[in-house]
C-alpha cells in the first residue's frame, strides 16, 4: 500500500461521511425519476468537495487526490453551468454578464485558492522565523546567564584565594611573633 493511500482514504471517507444526505437523495432521485444531481446543492457540494480534495492533496502532497478533486471540479462546473448551444441569435449569452437569479457561480477556483496557500505559506514562514529569533533570544540569554555565572565563580574564587593567602599571611606573622618572644634577646 502507498504511503499516500491511507491519508487519502482518509479524505474520501470523511468527505463521504459528509456527503452522505445528498448520496441518499440522489439514490432516491434515482428511484423515483428525478434528477438530483443537477440541483444547485449538489451542484455545489461537489464543487466544494472537489476543492477540498485539491487543498488537502497538496497538504499531504498526495498527486492522485489532487488531480481527481480538478476532474471533480471540471464536472461540478459543467453541472452548475452546462454548456448552451449556440442557435445563431443575436442576443448575447447570459452567462457572460450575469448570474441568473437562483442559479449558483461556482467560487473562483484557483486564483483565491492559490492566494490563501500563498497567505497561509508566508504566515508559516513568518511563524517559523520568529520562532527561530525566539530560539536565538533563548540561546542569548542563556550565554550571558553561563557567562555571569562563569565570572561570579571566578570572583568568589579570587575571594577565596585572597583570603586564604592573608590567612597564611597572619599565621606567618604570628608564627614570628611568637617565635621572636620566645628566644631571648641577645643583646
Amino acid at each position: 500500500m502507498a504511503v499516500n493511500a491511507i491519508p487519502r482514504s482518509v479524505v474520501k471517507l470523511g468527505l463521504s461521511g459528509v456527503r452522505l444526505p445528498l448520496s441518499i437523495a440522489e439514490h432516491l432521485g434515482d428511484w423515483s425519476g428525478l434528477d438530483v444531481a443537477g440541483l444547485p446543492p449538489v451542484a455545489v457540494y461537489d464543487s466544494v468537495e472537489a476543492h477540498a480534495k485539491q487543498l488537502l492533496g497538496r497538504l499531504i502532497r498526495d498527486d492522485l487526490l489532487v488531480t481527481e478533486g480538478r476532474r471533480q471540479e471540471q464536472a461540478a462546473r459543467s453541472r452548475i453551468r452546462p454548456p448552451r448551444p449556440s442557435f445563431g441569435t443575436d442576443e448575447p449569452d447570459r452567462t457572460d454578464r450575469e448570474p441568473r437569479p437562483g442559479s449558483v457561480m461556482p467560487p473562483e477556483p484557483t486564483r483565491d485558492l492559490e492566494a490563501a496557500e500563498r497567505e497561509a505559506e508566508e504566515q508559516r514562514a513568518a511563524a517559523r522565523l520568529a520562532e527561530i529569533h525566539a530560539e536565538e533570544e533563548r540561546a542569548r540569554q542563556e550565554a550571558e546567564e553561563r557567562a555571569r555565572k562563569r565570572e561570579q565563580a571566578a570572583r568568589k574564587a579570587a575571594r577565596t584565594r585572597a583570603r586564604a593567602a592573608e590567612a597564611k599571611k597572619r599565621q606567618a606573622e604570628l608564627a614570628r611573633a611568637q617565635a621572636e618572644t620566645e628566644t631571648p634577646d641577645q643583646g
